[in-house]
């Protein structure tokens, strides 16, 4: 699922987050003729959600100021932007931003219905994976939650929902959605760090290991805290021992990865230090890497798999990661040299 209009727009000339990012991926995944394969259909028209998709998860307030004009936006000055995320350089107001949010969110929705349908397998768009998304206001650069969105709709076709976030960054807005649900398993890998011992708080700030849910949704969040520098294999080693314990247990019968590529060695704003290939192991099923259907790419998982982008703040180095782990989904090996 890939709008090339979304890869055309600007969040500002030094923000972290650029969109063309996508472009790059599309094109490398194209040069390594990934699209050639006959099980591939590429879906690129589409219009984007419309303000009642979005508010599914936003409410009416926020959703209906993202829907102004951007002179009606900018005389809201003050308490309104602030309420709303709007207010400092993170999540800045820019020409065409319901647009944006809107094709964001419409890849994600749409994968999932194609998915819950059984249209398709597999599903990628590199263009969600905006797990930061809160109900009233942007957040961390992500404006709408596109995640929360495609899980809604996979739990109404599907059912239960793994959702599963490698991004280096905690799944906070989507923990918030289902931490009172037990139709949601919610596991998030991350960097995290509480500011003791004189560092600063890692972004978020959530995601503690003893943050399990509420209500009839306790224990369906799994966070695991992880510090700086972890390596691949022993990444590996926890991933794949909280995914196939949570197939076992929860038996999910839809799966969401968030591929955030932060998480790898060399990006701008991430802690950790994981390979491409050891972030792309990950698109294989944890735990699945041998027995019957192994080897299949994303087949691997047998069940709906829906799988997005993220974080991932050096462009090149995005565009390899997420153009390697398209290849991984589709069963094929890549060379070390570059097309």
């Amino acid at each position: 699922y890939y709008n090339p209009e979304l890869s055309q727009f600007s969040l500002g000339e030094d923000h972290p987050m650029v969109p063309n990012r996508l472009h790059l991926t599309h094109r490398l995944a194209e040069l390594w003729g990934l699209f050639e394969d006959p099980n591939v259909t590429i879906v690129r028209e589409y219009a984007p959600a419309t303000t009642a998709q979005l508010r599914r998860f936003h409410t009416d307030e926020y959703i209906a100021f993202l829907d102004m004009t951007p002179e009606e936006q900018q005389e809201k000055l003050g308490d309104d932007l602030a309420m709303f995320g709007l207010s400092g350089g993170d999540c800045p107001i820019f020409p065409g931003l319901l647009k944006y949010v809107g094709l964001q969110a419409a890849g994600s929705i749409l994968a999932a219905r194609d998915l819950a349908s059984g249209a398709c397998d597999v599903a990628v768009h590199w263009g969600g994976g905006m797990h930061h998304g809160m109900p009233y206001r942007a957040f961390g650069f992500c404006y709408v939650n596109d995640l929360v969105l495609a899980v809604l709709e996979l739990m109404q076709g599907c059912g239960r929902v793994l959702y599963i976030d490698i991004d280096v960054h905690h799944g906070d807005g989507v923990e918030t959605a289902f931490k009172r649900s037990e139709k949601v398993l919610s596991i998030s890998l991350h960097k995290w760090d509480d500011g003791r011992m004189q560092r600063p708080v890692f972004f978020p700030g959530t995601g503690k290991k003893n943050d399990l849910g509420e209500g009839q949704g306790k224990y369906y969040t799994v966070n695991v805290p992880l510090q700086d520098d972890i390596q691949d294999d022993s990444y590996y080693a926890v991933y794949s021992s909280v995914v196939k314990a949570a197939f076992e247990k929860f038996k999910p019968q839809a799966v969401v990865l968030q591929c955030g590529c932060d998480s790898v060695a060399g990006d701008k704003l991430g802690r950790f230090n994981l390979s491409i290939r050891g972030h792309a192991r990950c698109g294989r099923a944890g735990g699945c890497e041998s027995g019957p259907g192994a080897g299949r790419g994303g087949a691997d998982w047998r069940i709906p798999l829906l799988v997005t982008g993220g974080g991932g703040y050096t462009p090149p180095l995005v565009a390899r990661c997420w153009a390697l782990e398209t290849a991984v989904l589709l069963g094929r090996s890549l060379s070390e040299q570059m097309p």
